[in-house]
């Protein structure tokens, strides 16, 4: 009987009570054999339900595995999915696995710190605040049973990784993990990239780890230009000449494979999240920033000069028309809202406007063999009005960036005013209290923020897992990182 309250008290590790334990090795072990041998049979008959009982298997070992083995998982996961599916071997359903690993990450690291992180206590606030409305606008709109557990998920996913992150052990080691991490998923699709550009040719088909996802080149140039931002600040953190200069072309790397990838639409958000990084650098190193200014300038002015695509983001006659698609779609979505206050308040119930979940019902957007359309998700009419709007128009259909998606637009039409609010200030906590550390990895962080913020406006890029939960990670490591320094603990204990 004393089983649960040693896996809460210790952590859900084989800690304490649990490694002292017979019992949960024996239990652990005839679950894993009995969900072997229906794994072994479902290959054979129902392989989407094999590759779900193997992510169970998984799922049950890495509760036992230290946090930051959960944590790098749930991100290895989100980012290198799609490169392993296209190898053939493994079924697409693997693409999903990131969701049930970042949220077991957080759950059990919820018991497992022996300290409180500042951004802790706002971060469970908001988690838990955004799956209460969520919940709540289904209840009043209605909808599949699954829509407001898929809309919070696909929403509050880089938080739960955040909070798994601040809630780690004090323990040195699990930081360094992350942190090479972090530095694996930047440099590691620099050499694929690259083998694309030159065997497969410039823009769509450069998409590094995100191999065969429609928007792949896209998730491919904000991943490397999250790393940009890091090298950038580590540039400016760095004692030694040799080591700026290491990391100043590590950052140039990453710009191109972007140019390469013709990501235009990541590059213009990108800029003021540099021009920030300067910002914060100024406070302490203003000789160093002055010094870098000049030769990020004519970076940046070379890049616009001699790569033409990138002169689309000056043409204001152009952004005057186009901008026109997201000014609709809210025309649409504030209209379906005034029907009644309550909508004002709570929305037209998740996965109902132009979220995510809202358009995985659309044949468009859905693969036959996706494990998605073994939902039967839907779209709503709200939904579909938005698509028909944006498939009418040459130009909103031309580009991403001028249709009327947009994930701050999907949440506000999802959970109306509540949401919106609710998700900008947990958004919000986070920013303050990484704002109040110092280092390299607080200004990345902040950074890094801030173009999540401006992506979300342009499209659905709070939504997409292979980026967010990369930004995730480098936020994460803005509340471990201070002054270019691994601290022994993870934050201070909190004062009993």
């Amino acid at each position: 009987m004393r089983i649960l309250p040693d896996f809460l008290k210790n952590g859900g590790s084989l800690r304490g009570g649990w490694r002292q334990s017979l019992m949960f090795p024996a239990v652990t072990t005839c679950i894993v054999i009995v969900l072997g041998v229906l794994t072994g049979t479902a290959i054979v008959t129902v392989p989407t339900v094999a590759w779900a009982l193997f992510g169970v298997v998984m799922a049950l070992a890495l509760l036992q595995a230290p946090a930051h083995i959960r944590i790098a998982s749930a991100i290895l996961a989100a980012v290198c999915s799609r490169l392993v599916v296209a190898t053939g071997i493994f079924s697409s359903i693997i693409n999903f696995f990131h969701f049930p690993l970042a949220l077991g990450a957080a759950m059990v690291s919820a018991f497992e710190t022996s300290h409180r992180s500042p951004v802790r206590r706002p971060l469970e606030i908001g988690l838990l605040g955004l799956l209460g409305l969520s919940v709540l606008s289904w209840i009043i709109n209605g909808g599949e049973v699954l829509r407001p557990l898929l809309d919070w998920l696909v929403f509050c996913e880089p938080f739960l990784i955040v909070y798994a992150i601040v809630n780690m052990p004090s323990d040195r080691r699990g930081v360094v993990v992350l942190r090479g991490l972090a530095m694996a998923i930047f440099f590691g699709q620099l050499p694929l990239m690259y083998f694309q550009a030159f065997t497969l040719g410039l823009s769509d088909p450069v998409r590094g780890f995100f191999i065969d996802m429609g928007a792949g080149a896209h998730v491919a140039g904000a991943v490397c230009l999250t790393g940009a931002l890091v090298c950038c600040s580590r540039v400016l953190a760095a004692d030694r000449m040799g080591t700026r200069l290491l990391w100043l072309l590590g950052g140039a790397a990453l710009f191109f494979a972007t140019i390469l990838a013709d990501a235009k639409q990541v590059i213009i958000p990108f800029l003021p999240a540099l021009v920030l990084v300067l910002i914060v650098s100024m406070r302490f190193r203003l000789g160093r920033v002055l010094a870098f200014l000049p030769l990020l300038t004519v970076g940046i002015l070379g890049a616009f000069s001699l790569y033409r695509p990138l002169q689309i983001a000056l043409d204001w006659t152009l952004i005057s028309r186009g901008i026109l698609g997201k000014v609709e779609a809210f025309a649409v979505i504030a209209e379906k809202l005034s029907l009644s206050w309550t909508r004002w308040i709570v929305g037209l119930g998740p996965g109902n406007s132009i979220s995510r979940v809202a358009l995985m019902g659309l044949e468009a957007f859905v693969k036959r063999d996706s494990p998605v359309a073994l939902l039967n998700l839907g779209p709503a009419a709200v939904t579909r009005e938005l698509w028909a709007m944006t498939t009418s128009n040459w130009l909103y259909s031309a580009s991403s960036v001028w249709t009327g998606i947009s994930s701050w637009l999907g949440l506000f039409g999802d959970l109306g005013l509540a949401g919106l609010g609710l998700f900008g200030w947990t958004y919000g906590r986070v920013w303050w209290n990484v704002r109040a550390r110092h280092g390299w990895g607080a200004g990345a962080a902040r950074a890094v923020l801030l173009m999540m913020a401006l992506l979300g406006l342009l499209y659905s890029w709070l939504e997409e897992p292979g980026f967010t939960l990369t930004a995730a990670l480098v936020m994460g490591l803005g509340f471990t990182i201070d002054d270019g320094k691994i601290p022994d603990t993870v934050d201070r204990p909190m004062m009993r």
